[in-house]
């Protein structure tokens, strides 16, 4: 079983702020810190590039640098840093860059990051059938249990979760548990 992840980027950046800048190589974040953002982005530094593959797109990697720079005053040797390992960890984990469905109608209550990453789990890049999980800190996002993406072609066996970095990472480490069993 591999699942598709889009992590959005406001949970990237939680996770960035709070890694020690001299650790920022991910593989120095495991075993899990009980920081949930770090421990989103630590899955996949973890994982064996069978399980959980993150997958992103242009557009949330830019929003999530930006931030770090607006909002933390990231300098440019840190921002390259950040987005050196974003590129790592889509490496290690399997996955990759995407486009984005293009005028994704989204609830409005939907914030900005939230649905950027909505739109990069709905990318036809990704394929039918498919099974993707959303990450994000968007209260109004993750309670979207039965959304589907409209004007969008979706397959009926393709799949859309949408989970807070505390409910992944307890996903990643039941179906982590449930492999070593077998």
């Amino acid at each position: 079983m591999s699942v598709d992840v889009v992590v959005s980027s406001e949970t990237i950046v939680a996770g960035v702020v709070r890694i020690d800048p001299s650790l920022l190589r991910f593989p120095a974040v495991p075993p899990p810190t009980g920081i949930a953002p770090v421990d989103v982005l630590g899955a996949f530094a973890r994982g064996d590039a069978e399980d959980f593959h993150l997958v992103t797109s242009q557009e949330i990697v830019e929003s999530a640098l930006s931030s770090l720079d607006r909002v933390y005053g990231f300098d440019f040797e840190h921002r390259d840093l950040v987005h050196r390992e974003i590129e790592r960890l889509l490496l290690v984990s399997g996955g990759g860059v995407v486009s984005t469905a293009r005028a994704l109608q989204v609830p409005s209550n939907v914030g900005s990051a939230a649905s950027e990453a909505l739109s990069c789990a709905v990318s036809a890049d990704l394929g039918h059938p498919r099974t993707v999980v959303v990450v994000t800190d968007d209260a109004a996002a993750t309670r979207l249990s039965a959304w589907r993406p409209p004007g969008v072609p979706w397959s009926p066996e393709s799949h859309l979760q949408i989970l807070d970095p505390l409910a992944f990472n307890a996903l990643v480490e039941e179906v982590r548990r449930r492999r070593r069993r077998i």
